[in-house]
């Protein structure tokens, strides 16, 4: 429609030029009306067919989100499948090329696994059958789309068995925000939150890099400068927390409860079904209005008031989205009193199923798992619903704690940290590794493609010793924790690294207009069930921290998402070290 004229013909090819089977001339004719219809539609549809084998995920996005915004309420099976097809567009593409190195054979004649990565090859009315399907019954999927120019965010809750829930969330302005160091003045809430967030981490990656200057001081200046510094940390830590309370308060608000795992049946002190305890709720709200009722949003609203995360605006807006009555505070208190006794029949401590979360590239760099209705919960994340449906052939993956191969301090410069572990390594039966020195990039990918766990304690993510093209030739099996404190892109330094920091190993960094690339997204490529990584830098300590609470807490009952979930709580700043670690991958349980 912005079009002022018809482009011209780059090609300038001549008719003679162009060979036609006349047998075809019925479909050219049709594709030509269509070309040239009025109807948004149709032309939408055009793109679409003739874009999706291009290979470019920009355009394609676009495309794709045009067509959940049109296909909306009406198909929300439709509207999630164009969703969860325009994200990790360049991810799937290059997990079929890999597959096709590993086995040329494939190449003319894909596998069922490859199939499941060529999403543009299904209908959106066979995304059940392909896909919800498949997925294990108690995990919940939620795609997070970021509609910037209708100023939105388009969420998709899947889980087998039940209809997929499609929200939009309209993104509201902030006029004011305490504490914060960005130059508010009317701006869009999601925005102003990433911004703060780039300033966030910007300052703290300079607050380390005063660090070494700290030590280097005389002795008398020592004790004045490390506490301006650990003030100016835990500064940091409030901003990152009140900048998480503003995602879920202010963006989210009641659409929060999309976000919530399952609650455990293993918190349940007997079996009951929540949603039919609120039955005299909805029939009150079916005799108050003739539409639909709409039980998933019933089931969130229930889900939300027993985990004590709804405010009483929340929980009128959440009946009125379930096509209810507005309601006074007579009705909320109610409803408040009967969640209530419902929660007695759980256990005080509530425990959730796992929450698989597929970001859009202009908001995966956020810790959307620290956010507080997610904070400590286990939640991973993954470039593209395939992803996990790759993975549901095994409900239960189940990796072995004595096939663990280690890399500790590689750069021979973090006395903390070997002293930590060193001896720990090496009295477990089964594990191999090297302490002190720098590995070879073939004992890497023998480690990786051999063992079941690969755990790497030093700098960054240890690309600098394999990198991430040799990562991907490299058939992996093992379970990655990448758990460095820094990734060498600033200097390394050569002394115990309490403080030490550089670029993360888990962010995902975007290229231009290309999609979001990273060390983590590498590994998963090359086929590793899970990867745990830094979304930004962080110190040595609290890093250690989580790392050994991975190691002693771990087991066949307690998966890898709950562990590192709990590992937050137990930083010393729990936001600025805690929020950083994520989980790309499924949850896995060590044996």
């Amino acid at each position: 429609e912005k079009q002022q004229e018809p482009r011209k013909n780059l090609l300038k090819t001549e008719p003679s030029d162009i060979e036609i089977d006349n047998s075809d001339d019925q479909n050219i004719d049709e594709l030509g009306a269509s070309i040239h219809s009025e109807n948004p539609s149709d032309m939408i549809e055009i793109a679409y067919e003739a874009c999706k084998h291009t290979g470019d995920p920009t355009l394609m996005r676009e495309i794709c989100i045009t067509k959940a915004n049109m296909t909306g309420h009406e198909t929300p099976s439709a509207c999630a499948f164009y969703l969860h097809a325009g994200l990790g567009i360049s991810a799937r593409q290059e997990r079929i090329a890999h597959s096709t190195r590993s086995n040329p054979e494939q190449f003319l004649s894909s596998s069922p696994q490859d199939d499941i990565f060529r999403m543009y090859d299904r209908d959106p009315s066979d995304f059940g059958t392909h896909y919800l399907d498949s997925l294990p019954p108690d995990l919940v999927v939620c795609n997070i789309t970021y509609d910037k120019d209708n100023s939105a965010l388009l969420v998709s809750r899947l889980q087998k068995g039940q209809d997929p829930h499609v929200s939009k969330i309209d993104i509201p302005t902030i006029e004011a925000w305490d504490d914060c160091e960005i130059k508010v003045e009317s701006k869009q809430a999601l925005e102003l939150v990433l911004e703060e967030l780039e300033n966030i981490i910007s300052c703290s990656a300079d607050s380390l890099e005063q660090a070494p200057k700290i030590l280097e001081a005389e002795k008398k200046d020592q004790v004045e400068l490390t506490k301006g510094w650990w003030s100016k940390r835990y500064q940091l830590n409030g901003r990152l927390e009140a900048s998480l309370k503003i995602m879920e308060d202010s963006i989210l608000k009641h659409w929060k409860t999309l976000f919530l795992g399952n609650i455990s049946s293993s918190c349940m002190k007997k079996p009951n079904n929540f949603v039919e305890a609120f039955q005299d709720t909805v029939e009150s709200i079916k005799s108050q209005d003739l539409k639909k009722v709409d039980l998933c949003i019933i089931e969130r609203l229930v889900d939300g008031l027993l985990g004590d995360h709804l405010s009483d605006n929340d929980i009128a807006s959440l009946v009125t989205a379930a096509g209810g009555p507005l309601l006074n505070s007579k009705t909320i208190k109610s409803i408040r009193a009967k969640a209530k006794k419902l929660r007695t029949q759980l256990d005080p401590s509530i425990k959730r199923e796992s929450v698989v979360l597929i970001l859009d590239r202009k908001i995966q760099s956020l810790p959307w798992e620290s956010i507080p209705c997610l904070y400590g919960q286990p939640v991973c994340r993954v470039p593209s619903l395939p992803f996990v449906v790759n993975q549901s052939s095994e409900p239960s993956k189940r990796v072995e704690k004595q096939n663990t191969y280690y890399v500790l301090n590689p750069s021979n410069d973090l006395e903390g940290t070997q002293k930590r572990f060193e001896e720990k390594f090496q009295q477990e039966t089964g594990w191999h590794g090297i302490i002190g020195e720098k590995p070879k990039a073939k004992e890497l990918q023998t480690a990786l493609s051999g063992s079941d766990i690969f755990l790497y304690c030093g700098h960054g993510s240890g690309q600098k010793y394999l990198k991430a093209s040799h990562i991907r030739q490299t058939n992996c099996k093992a379970v990655s924790l990448l758990m460095g404190c820094a990734s060498g892109y600033y200097l390394t330094f050569t002394y115990s690294c309490e403080y030490s920091c550089n670029h993360p190993t888990g962010k995902l960094v975007e290229k231009g207009e290309y999609e979001p690339q990273g060390i983590a997204l590498s590994y998963l490529l090359a086929g590793c069930p899970a990867v745990v990584s830094n979304l930004w830098s962080v110190t040595e300590k609290d890093i250690d921290i989580v790392t050994e609470n991975i190691l002693e807490n771990w087991d066949s009952t307690t998966g890898l998402l709950s562990v590192v979930g709990a590992s937050r709580e137990q930083c010393k700043l729990k936001y600025l070290n805690g929020a950083a670690p994520v989980v790309y991958g499924v949850d896995v349980f060590r044996v």
